[in-house]
């Protein structure tokens, strides 16, 4: 990706992340392909790495 396209990209993206962050909360995610887009929320997540040696 160049850098051209890496700005229009950055554009695209700072509406999204201010909705997400003022109405639905700064946790959330959005997973966008070229055929839908999902709003997620991840309830409780961990790396398989902290809790190997437990």
């Amino acid at each position: 990706m160049d850098k051209e396209l890496q700005k229009k990209f950055d554009e695209a993206v700072k509406p999204v992340i201010k909705l997400l962050r003022e109405e639905i909360h700064p946790h959330a995610k959005v997973i966008v392909t070229t055929e839908y887009f999902e709003v997620v929320e991840g309830l409780y997540c961990n790396y398989l790495k902290n809790i190997e040696n437990e």
